[in-house]
C-alpha cells in the first residue's frame, strides 16, 4: 500500500507514479491513541529532513505533526496498536514529498537475540534512519536471530539495524562512545534521561564482542521498549548475558510513560550524554 502523500495541507491518497527511494523515515510504537516521546520523533525527523536539504517551514512542520497527531487520535486508531512511519520521499524526477503510512503494529519483542556482525560498516548514513533500510534487510537476511550487531572496522559494537544497545557492568550504564556512528536513539536517549535522574553512574566506551558477557545487555527502540537480550552469538560462540535485576521494573517504567507526559519537540542530541 502506497503511503499518504502531504498535500495543500492534508495528508491524501495520491496516485504514484513511478519509483521513489526512501531519502529519510521515522517511526514510533502507538499504543490505543497515546505515545511515548512523539516529539522527540518529530524532531528527530524534523532535523534529519533539514541535513539532507529539504528542511519544512515552521508552519510545515507544526501542520504535519498536528494532522498526524488528529489521525492517530481518531476513535477507529485509539483502539489499536499501531506502528506509524512518516518518510521523506524522493521520487525519479527529483521532487520530494513527505509520506505518511499507519501501520498495524507487531506483537511486543519481550526479549531479544543478536548475532554479531563482523565485517566492513557499509551503511550509506548512520545518523539517518532510512537510506540503508534495504542495506538492513539483506544484513539480516537467512540471520537465525532477531536482528545484527553492527560493527565498527576494529570490531566495536555500535547498534543493531533497528536499534541501539546498552550494556550493563554491575551498577554502571555503559554506552558507546561513538555517537558519530550511530542513529540518535530516542529510547536510548530514555533511558539515559532516566538513569541521570536516579543517580545511576554511567560511562562511555567502545564496547567489544567480548564485553558482551560482562553484565546485562538491553537492544532499546521505540517499537519493542526495553528488551533483554537472552543470546548473542559470536562466530562459533554463543554469548547468554544475565539479566538485570532490576529489569521488570524499567520495562513497566518504560511502558508506564506512553500518554503521561507532554512531548516537547526536542531533539534527542546524543551530545547531552556528555552532560
Amino acid at each position: 500500500m502506497n503511503p499518504l502523500i502531504w498535500n495543500d495541507g492534508d495528508f491524501r491518497q495520491l496516485p504514484l507514479t513511478g519509483d521513489y527511494r526512501l531519502l529519510v523515515i521515522d517511526s514510533w510504537r502507538h499504543r490505543y491513541g497515546q505515545s511515548f516521546g512523539l516529539g522527540h520523533h518529530a524532531a528527530r525527523f524534523n532535523a534529519a529532513v533539514a541535513s539532507v536539504g529539504s528542511a519544512l517551514t515552521e508552519q510545515q512542520r507544526r501542520e504535519v505533526w498536528q494532522r498526524i497527531n488528529a489521525c492517530l487520535s481518531s476513535p477507529e486508531n485509539r483502539e489499536c496498536e499501531l506502528f506509524p512511519r512518516i518518510s521523506l520521499l524522493e521520487f525519479h524526477d527529483g521532487t520530494r514529498r513527505i509520506g505518511f503510512e499507519v501501520r498495524p503494529a507487531p506483537a511486543v519483542r519481550e526479549t531479544t537475540t543478536l548475532v554479531y556482525g563482523v565485517g566492513e560498516d557499509h551503511r550509506q548514513a548512520p545518523v539517518l534512519k532510512g537510506p540503508d533500510l534495504a542495506l538492513f534487510a539483506e544484513m539480516k537476511a537467512g540471520v537465525e536471530a532477531d536482528d545484527v550487531i553492527i560493527s565498527d572496522t576494529d570490531g566495536a559494537c555500535l547498534e543493531t539495524t533497528t536499534g541501539a544497545l546498552a550494556l550493563w557492568k554491575d551498577d554502571v550504564l555503559v554506552l558507546s562512545e561513538r555517537l558519530d556512528k550511530q542513529l540518535p536513539s530516542v529510547t536510548l536517549y530514555q533511558v539515559f534521561m532516566r538513569a541521570r535522574e536516579l543517580g545511576i553512574r554511567i560511562e562511555f566506551a567502545s564496547i567489544f564482542s567480548d564485553d558482551l558477557a560482562a553484565g546485562p545487555v538491553w537492544f532499546l527502540n521505540a517499537l519493542h521498549g526495553i528488551s533483554p537480550v537472552t543470546h548473542i552469538h559470536v562466530g562459533e560462540k554463543v554469548i547468554a548475558p544475565p539479566r538485570h535485576p532490576g529489569e521488570a521494573e524499567w520495562i513497566s517504567w518504560w511502558w508506564a510513560q506512553f500518554g503521561a507526559h507532554a512531548d516537547n519537540c526536542e531533539h534527542p542530541d546524543l551530545s547531552v550524554f556528555s552532560l
